[in-house]
């Protein structure tokens, strides 16, 4: 019982930290708060380490990781220069790692992935009461802000995770809060004063769409209340618009992505990887020929900026529908929660890491990699409650031959 509680508060200390992700107090280059409390999360495991590396129920998820992450390094080996010679990228393994401790955990303790959740929510709750303080913030072009080193996009999806977890909590109450739940309410505008202080567009727009997806897909059985949530919807909506429209940075940055298609230099880069891309289409050259590509072009590292583009640069066609089989998994699973249980938070927390495929960095970031396993965590059991359901429902006819 004892190694129980201290493996449930390592995750909770864990799952606050990803908020400071890149954080590194001791300006060492290579530490950060969360790789510590990782660590500390990890050792705590290790006692029951063989039943937290468990695959069984899971392997429809992991196969096409696996498969992705084998064709990544026989790729790094093939193409290993003077640039870089990394064959093994041990941060998508050990995130891939992640995803299986996690998923496992929350097999030991039904439920504990919520919680989690909603420690990471205090972690931003905390990240964005340190931006009302002044504390922690680095100016960056255009107005824009950043803190702790992170990048601005990085900040305001999390922010959007956060904010649409802590409504999901007030809202549906999972963990069965009492009224004392809406003060959950109160952090929520510094939080989203902070989304529109990064100027993160992909953060906001996924903010948006989960919030319109949320207010349409909850469901209850009377109509009243459906055109009530609609009603408050529509008037929460067009507040935050008016908001949005006098911060002035986020409005600027969205106008002149919708009048010029301004995509803040991404569409450079991007016509700058298709010749790489065009040349090695079927397995790509790892992330050691990318590394020397940059050089060779750019005189230094570029991120794509998006995920498919970088998977293609990465392991070509073949490791990119790895990638996107799993993710087809992932989302498969999110609607049938949705369809038959009535859990619309799986397939809202799609919406950010979508964003974050399209126009950002998720194969090294830690939330992404975490909502995954939000995602597959209970599957399994859920899979038996489908069942279930599908008998239930087929017994009228069979009763009525």
């Amino acid at each position: 019982m004892k190694l129980r509680r201290i493996q449930k508060i390592g995750l909770f200390i864990f799952f606050f930290s990803i908020n400071f992700e890149v954080w590194d107090p001791l300006n060492t280059g290579y530490f950060s708060i969360a790789k510590f409390t990782g660590l500390l999360y990890f050792s705590t495991l290790i006692p029951q380490l063989q039943f937290f590396l468990r695959t069984s129920g899971i392997k429809r998820f992991l196969n096409p990781l696996w498969i992705f992450f084998g064709i990544l390094t026989i790729v790094n080996l093939v193409n290993t220069n003077f640039v870089s010679s990394a064959i093994f990228d041990f941060s998508i393994f050990q995130n891939i790692i992640l995803v299986i401790l996690l998923v496992n955990h929350s097999r030991k303790e039904p439920g504990i992935l919520e919680w989690g959740m909603l420690a990471y929510g205090f972690g931003s709750i905390a990240f964005a009461l340190l931006y009302y303080l002044g504390i922690g913030i680095e100016e960056s072009g255009g107005g824009r802000i950043r803190m702790f080193g992170d990048n601005e996009n990085v900040i305001g999806i999390r922010m959007c995770i956060s904010i649409i977890y802590l409504l999901f909590l007030i809202i549906k109450n999972p963990l069965k809060f009492s009224s004392k739940r809406f003060l959950f309410f109160i952090p929520v505008p510094i939080m989203f004063s902070l989304l529109l202080a990064t100027g993160s567009r992909v953060g906001f727009l996924s903010f948006a769409l989960c919030f319109i997806l949320g207010v349409f897909l909850i469901k209850t059985k009377r109509i009243y209340i459906r055109i009530f949530i609609l009603g408050i919807g529509v008037v929460i909506g067009i507040y935050i618009w008016n908001y949005v429209l006098l911060t002035g940075t986020l409005y600027e940055r969205l106008l002149s992505s919708a009048q010029s298609e301004d995509l803040s230099g991404r569409d450079e880069i991007w016509k700058s990887i298709f010749p790489l891309i065009r040349y090695h289409p079927l397995f790509g050259v790892g992330t050691t020929g990318y590394n020397l590509y940059c050089y060779t072009v750019f005189g230094r590292f570029v991120s794509p900026h998006n995920v498919i583009l970088e998977i293609l640069c990465y392991t070509g066609i073949a490791g990119l529908s790895a990638y996107l089989y799993f993710f087809y998994r992932i989302s498969r699973i999110s609607y049938a929660k949705f369809k038959y249980s009535g859990s619309i938070i799986q397939l809202l927390l799609l919406i950010p890491i979508l964003g974050s495929i399209v126009s950002g960095q998720i194969l090294l970031t830690k939330i992404g990699w975490v909502l995954y396993a939000f995602v597959i965590g209970k599957s399994s059991v859920f899979k038996a409650h489908l069942k279930k359901i599908k008998q239930v429902k087929r017994l009228p006819s069979m009763i009525n031959r």
